[in-house]
């Protein structure tokens, strides 16, 4: 009996060291508004999607990076027209890219990317983006109306909708 205990912990030990598990990464706490919550990114621009440009494999190619064309810069600072946002990979605390589909017009508050091992992906680099996925920093647009909590936090029930020269406005106080 003794020997099968310590058989399950070496196992159980194995198993959980091959994931880079740790408890706390997405442990954000209450969720901030997306004002509140965009203090420290590098990036908010109003985007589209592009395309999806690398993949994993989880059975099915699943989308880890996207092509996002920078419409409106809201805050910070970047020339180009195009650049690349990562998302998870199943082991960051980040939303997964294909929740944004190729066509859709979102506002996303981004962060410097990455490589740094357990806190970014391989390709991942820092002309790169990411977006986190505490503080409700990614928002949809709908015919240029903005929706969900943009100036208060998702502890309230209702998600708000301003136009997204409301929004950018709100940045320019």
């Amino acid at each position: 009996m003794k020997i099968l205990i310590t058989i399950l912990i070496i196992v159980l030990g194995l198993f959980f060291s091959h994931f880079k598990l740790n408890l706390s990464s997405c442990g954000c706490g209450p969720h901030k508004s997306f004002v509140d919550g965009s203090f420290n990114t590098k990036l908010v621009a109003l985007v589209k999607i592009e395309r999806y440009l690398t993949f994993s494999s989880f059975g099915y190619p699943h989308p880890l990076s996207m092509e996002v064309q920078i419409l409106q810069t809201i805050k910070g600072e970047d020339k180009r027209k195009t650049i690349r946002v990562f998302g998870d990979d199943g082991d960051l605390c980040r939303p997964y890219v294909n929740k944004f589909k190729p066509g859709e017009t979102w506002i996303l508050g981004l962060y410097e990317g990455t490589n740094k091992e357990g806190y970014g992906q391989k390709d991942e680099n820092k002309d790169d983006y990411f977006v986190w996925a505490c503080n409700n920093l990614w928002v949809p647009v709908d015919s240029g109306i903005v929706t969900g909590y943009l100036t208060h936090s998702d502890e309230t029930p209702e998600k708000e909708k301003m136009s997204v020269n409301e929004f950018v406005k709100l940045f320019n106080k």
